[in-house]
């Protein structure tokens, strides 16, 4: 509870699954985006490869805009 989850999947086909603490409530999601610089997560995507997103995604703020830090 209180860390950001992301994944990214390398085949055709996926399924995810985690576990609340609590009923979901859609009101109290957030996010940062995948790939923020100050994270410097290194996703393993080749160049020439674009990743698709949900457009809730595509929305979310860096962790500086968040206000939130690590």
């Amino acid at each position: 509870e209180g860390f950001a989850h992301g994944f990214l999947v390398m085949s055709e086909k996926a399924e995810f699954s985690y576990k609340c603490t609590d009923f979901y409530h859609p009101e109290d999601e957030g996010g940062i985006q995948w790939n923020d610089p100050d994270i410097g997560i290194e996703w393993p995507i080749d160049h020439d490869i674009k990743p698709i997103f949900s457009e809730k995604d595509r929305k979310h703020p860096t962790l500086k805009q968040s206000g939130m830090s690590f």
